[in-house]
């Protein structure tokens, strides 16, 4: 799974968005891609931190259920639309 604006449009497909957080106007965006293999290295802007890291779903899930992960609603949404819920 792959959350990121950049996919939209190449190989992603939307798996739904959600608010920033509950004061807020803003929302973030999940998209998931399917089969993905890396032709190049990251070439981030400036102000971007992406760390790449391959895991097996079921560590995914549980590192997801522990809380110790960042945006946990955008990995939901991306394991919803998988059907991997």
């Amino acid at each position: 799974m792959v959350v990121g604006s950049r996919l939209h449009g190449e190989v992603g497909e939307p798996a739904g968005s959600c608010w920033d957080d509950a004061g807020s106007t803003a929302k973030r965006h999940a998209f998931v891609a399917r089969n993905c293999v890396r032709i190049a290295e990251q070439e981030l802007d400036e102000m971007e931190f992406i760390a790449v890291e391959l895991v097996e779903l079921d560590e995914f899930k549980k590192v997801m259920r522990a809380g110790l992960m960042t945006d946990v609603e955008l990995a939901y949404l991306g394991l919803d639309r998988l059907g991997l819920l």
